[in-house]
């Protein structure tokens, strides 16, 4: 069976006129095509999650800079506000060992309880090495001295690494 005369099958079971064919042909096209871009793009947000949050430093750095964003937006006059923030080093764990001292020689072996876990001593983050803040509220002297204020108090960082600029008016 050659397409035409499946068209024309279709046609006549139908009751369409070739236009109207035509145009239901278009509709179904379009519907596949959207239902693939659509697909593809969720996956890849899907696997942009999954690599964010099994990374412990990209999750901290993405909860301080979100954190961050919402406690200035809060601040007087600040209005809508985004934040970048730069880091210098990695997130670094230590784990607790146990030392052995012998006359020539010593030895540290790491702690494991029950079923292979070591246990976390301590973790040392990336230090903040700078904070840009774009805000509704800027452009305004007073506004930045608090956001200033605020972000340099809240990370312990100079007031000089911090960054506070009006937002682009959207026309």
């Amino acid at each position: 069976m050659t397409l035409k005369t499946l068209r024309d099958s279709i046609i006549q079971r139908a009751g369409l006129s070739k236009r109207q064919l035509l145009y239901i042909g278009v509709a179904l096209l379009s519907a596949l095509l959207l239902f693939i871009i659509g697909s593809s793009g969720s996956e890849k947000e899907d696997i942009e999650s999954k690599d964010i949050m099994s990374d412990p430093a990209a999750e901290y750095t993405k909860r301080l800079s979100d954190e961050l964003e919402y406690i200035v937006s809060k601040i007087e006059g600040v209005g809508n506000a985004d934040v970048m923030l730069t880091f210098r080093g990695s997130m670094v764990s230590e784990f607790q060992t146990d030392v052995s001292k012998e006359e020539l020689s010593k030895t540290e072996k790491t702690v494991i309880i029950g079923n292979k876990e070591a246990i976390l001593k301590e973790t040392v983050y990336p230090e903040v090495t700078g904070v840009l803040i774009v805000c509704d509220g800027g452009g305004s002297v007073a506004v930045k001295e608090r956001v200033i204020n605020a972000v340099s108090t809240v990370l312990n960082i100079s007031s000089s690494k911090v960054y506070v600029t009006n937002r682009i008016k959207e026309r």
